[in-house]
């Protein structure tokens, strides 16, 4: 159970409140935080430790406000203070700290006693983002587990993420163009002069599928349709399709 299917504006409080009431348990795209980050070197290298990692692996929420015990939400410990100027504090603090930018988002959700604090990480197409604050030059990435320094070949991959990209999509490109100009298009032209406009999403050409079929279907339960609170609304055909229980 995740946020990220909801756009950052329309997030409630509700959907916050959700996550404690459903227990939902820390995963690559989202982590919790009880307070804030403070002032002194080791909080700001974990700041970006965090939000570089979600960067460098699938983005994701970062919310502070939840205290979580091994990872699980337990209750609301709002952010009291002035939430503008905190989150103008934390992202100076990534914009500064890392190398390439990322791209951060924010939002005070207001609840009773203070605001919950969501910063929405986009995933990178183009990583490896590094700590250089202080000289650090430390890369990170996230598993089910949390954040981890990545070991060599896993930082090959990432270097290589968008070149691949940007290969396959030439590639793409270039096969789609002479399949038109041989006539093998999905429509017929009515003229030989054609302008033609490709327009390719990144994650067409990504290194990880959008939905893993074989994880859906031994564990189905953490895959709930999209508005729906029940884990019992859909189950696993085994072609691995989503089908609506009655």
């Amino acid at each position: 159970m995740a946020l990220l299917h909801i756009p950052l504006d329309q997030l409630t409080e509700q959907n916050v409140l959700d996550l404690i009431e459903a227990k939902a348990a820390e995963t690559h795209v989202i982590e919790y935080k009880r307070d804030t980050y403070g002032n002194a070197h080791k909080d700001y290298s974990e700041f970006l430790a965090d939000v570089s990692s979600l960067a460098n692996t699938s983005g994701g929420d970062l919310i502070i406000g939840i205290d979580a015990a091994n990872g699980i939400p337990d209750k609301p410990t709002p952010f009291s203070n002035n939430f503008d100027d905190e989150i103008l504090r934390l992202e100076n603090i990534a914009r500064g700290g890392l190398q390439p930018r990322i791209s951060l988002s924010s939002r005070a959700i207001p609840t009773q006693g203070g605001h919950f604090l969501i910063l929405r990480v986009a995933r990178s197409y183009n990583p490896p983002h590094r700590i250089i604050r202080e000289n650090s030059n430390r890369f990170w990435a996230r598993s089910s587990a949390g954040k981890y320094e990545p070991n060599v070949d896993e930082l090959r991959n990432l270097f290589m993420l968008a070149p691949r990209i940007a290969d396959r999509t030439r590639e793409f490109r270039i096969g789609r163009l002479a399949r038109i100009a041989a006539g093998d298009a999905p429509v017929t032209l009515m003229y030989p002069d054609a302008l033609v406009l490709h327009v390719v999403p990144f994650s067409a050409f990504d290194r990880d599928p959008d939905l893993p079929m074989a994880e859906l279907q031994r564990n189905y339960t953490a895959f709930c349709p999209m508005g729906s609170r029940s884990s019992t609304a859909i189950k696993i055909n085994f072609d691995g399709l989503l089908i609506p229980l009655p």
